[in-house]
């Protein structure tokens, strides 16, 4: 009961605060007929623009971790039938074609002729640095050495066959630069 009502419905003083409604109570029958009800295109887009620029606080991101963690979280125990597995791979294979990727590459980007200020930058570095890092602490086993070693194997490094001090970020304006000055010398 709100205590912020009026009358004779006024918080602590009406006759049912505190108290559970009883089970054939007209509110509760509705509310059980209307469960797993499906809810209607417009009534999922007032849920979803109420729902608009509200924060969940921390602490309640913790309640929540808990109560889907462990024991709690439906797929505790259970592994994915191999027709859901099947389906999800088919899925995958759809998403990630070669006539995807090239929609999503080039003038399609998202970030393409984006361009981040180096505060922008500098908070994305530290994001990814120190302990926060994927790899902290960790090394790469023999295996995944070998494999990227092999993967680099017949590629022509982006450098080959220049000389002087290059710099990778606009490498061929430098090259230029260094090459004249010592031409000059």
């Amino acid at each position: 009961m709100s205590t912020n009502r009026k009358g004779k419905h006024a918080g602590k003083d009406h006759k049912m605060f505190g108290k559970k409604l009883p089970a054939n109570h007209p509110f509760l029958l509705a509310l059980k007929k209307k469960k797993g009800s499906k809810l209607s295109e417009a009534q999922k887009i007032k849920i979803s623009i109420s729902h608009l620029g509200k924060k969940i606080s921390e602490e309640t991101k913790i309640k929540l971790s808990k109560l889907n963690s462990g024991k709690n979280n439906p797929m505790w125990g259970r592994k994915q039938s191999p027709e859901t597995i099947a389906k999800l791979r088919t899925r995958a294979n759809k998403r990630w074609t070669v006539e995807a990727r090239k929609n999503w590459s080039g003038n399609n980007h998202h970030n393409f002729g984006k361009t981040w200020s180096d505060s922008h930058k500098k908070k994305i570095g530290n994001s990814v640095s120190g302990s926060k890092n994927g790899m902290w602490g960790k090394k790469h086993s023999n295996h995944s050495i070998m494999k990227m070693s092999l993967s680099h194997k017949g590629h022509i490094p982006w450098n080959k066959g220049s000389k002087g001090l290059i710099v990778a970020c606009n490498k061929s304006l430098k090259l230029k630069q260094i090459n004249e000055r010592r031409t000059s010398v």
